[in-house]
Order: structure tokens, then sequence, then C-alpha cells
């Protein structure tokens, strides 16, 4: 479903500043060193979960880019607030229910875990597979029902977490492939 406004339910608190850098409506942004709003620029990062949204005092749809220099309007989004974020350029399909993390652009794209704590050089301590048993237990007279509560617990962690630990901005309410897209389309997503 197509929308005409980047906050489709909920309120978050409304921001304003100057644009370092030409922002797009959909645009999850940042400050820089000198207080302008500019796009996320790392991947996957936790930074503030601040969306550039369209400017409705003159009257402008989420088409209307801000050049730089421009007063940039913006919210500040909580949980479970929807919003109408830009998907990014040659993004992986998303499907409803998928997270989606900060791209390096102000977008977003599908979550890929950045550590599983039960698998290979990420797990837990850097170990390797198999070798949770000696981190757990090094001398090897614990038992296993210690090492089997460690394994429940990082797979739990790993559950809570959307299979590992990362940073999802969001889950997708809505099916988007623009694996062979060229430009920035929509997606309508919950803020986490």
């Amino acid at each position: 479903m197509a929308f005409n406004t980047t906050i489709i339910k909920g309120r978050g608190i409304r921001k304003e500043a100057a644009a370092g850098a030409a922002v797009s409506p959909g645009d999850f942004i940042e400050r820089d060193s000198s207080g302008e709003f500019i796009r996320n620029a790392i991947a996957g990062s936790q930074s503030r979960r601040l969306i550039a949204v369209e400017n409705e005092i003159f009257g402008d749809g989420i088409e209307v880019d801000y050049a730089a220099a421009q007063q940039v309007l913006a919210e500040s989004t909580i949980p479970g607030m929807e919003v109408y974020a830009r998907l990014a350029i040659n993004a992986a399909a998303i499907v409803i229910g998928d997270l989606v993390e900060l791209a390096a652009d102000g977008s977003v794209a599908l979550y890929t875990p950045a550590v599983d704590l039960t698998e290979g050089a990420g797990a837990i301590g850097g170990t390797q597979d198999g070798d949770i048993d000696a981190l757990v237990d090094p001398a090897g007279d614990s038992g296993a029902s210690l090492i089997d509560g460690v394994r429940e617990a990082a797979a739990a962690i790993n559950a809570f977490t959307g299979q590992g630990i990362g940073n999802p901005v969001g889950v997708a309410l809505e099916a988007v492939d623009n694996s062979a897209g060229g430009t920035k389309v929509w997606i309508h997503i919950e803020i986490l």
C-alpha cells in the first residue's frame, strides 16, 4: 500500500535543523559535528532513530527532497511507531516480518546478524564451533548440564535478538523486492 506521509502511526518528538547535505523524507538521519542533519552513514549502526519527514509547512509531499542548508523536519521515533522508510538500492528482497537495519545511505536493508552466539568464530568468547565446552568448562569437570545451559542461553539470546547480536531498527509490514532496483523505494516498517 502506498502512503503519502512518512509517519503512518504514532508520534515521536519533532526536531528541526539545517541539512548538512541533501536529505530525503524517509531517510534515517543523524546530526553531524556542526549540528546539521545528514543521512545515517554507518550500516547497522545503533544511532538515534531519527527519520526525515516531508516538509508539511510548505505542503511538500514525501517525494520532495531537502537541499543542503534547507531546514529539515524530522521525527525522533519510538518503538511501535509505523513509518514509511526508504529501502536501499539493490537491497535483498524483504518479506513481511523480516527485520531491517540501517544502511549506510540513510535507508534500511534486510537485517544481517553481526554475531551468532552459538556458531563459528563469533561464538561466545570468540571460540571456534565446538570449543564452547572448553570455554565454559576448561578443566572438564563441571559436567554436561552447565555446558548445555550455556548453549541454551546463547540460543535464547539469538532468538530474542533476531538470530544474533546486531542492530535491527524495525520489522517489515509489507513485502518489497528492490534487489534489481536502481533507486531507493518505499517500505512500511514498525520501529523496534
